[in-house]
């Protein structure tokens, strides 16, 4: 509770504190906000955060291109091609991983246990 200036306190005072301090708005004061926006500017909103969130996707496909050395990234391509590729990609390095993992235990090394568990868990010493 608040205490007025003759050291008393007074019940209302520390709510009236609380709803008085700038902080970050609840979901009530955020609610009403957007009601203060016209379907205009609601509708402004929608498309920037689907243009960002598209943007955001077109990033990730470009750095996906980037790093699959079948992808070109100035060639123009559809996301399944893309996704396509990757899979392609990933599934050779599994396999080249395996293979790798073959090798070392067939000249009597030991695959490190971290190396298994990103392939599969199952399997640490052939």
């Amino acid at each position: 509770m608040a205490t007025a200036g003759n050291g008393t306190s007074r019940p209302g005072d520390a709510n009236t504190a609380k709803s008085a301090s700038p902080t970050k708005p609840t979901t009530a004061t955020a609610s009403m906000a957007q009601d203060l926006l016209s379907p205009l500017e609601k509708k402004a909103n929608h498309i920037q955060s689907e243009q960002k969130r598209r943007q955001a996707i077109r990033a990730g496909f470009d750095q996906l291109c980037v790093l699959v050395p079948s992808l070109e990234p100035s060639q123009s391509k559809s996301e399944a091609l893309v996704l396509g590729k990757v899979s392609e990609y990933i599934q050779a390095l599994e396999s080249e991983n395996e293979a790798l993992e073959n090798s070392i235990r067939g000249r009597g090394g030991r695959v490190p246990v971290q190396a298994v568990e990103i392939g599969q868990a199952s399997e640490v010493d052939g």
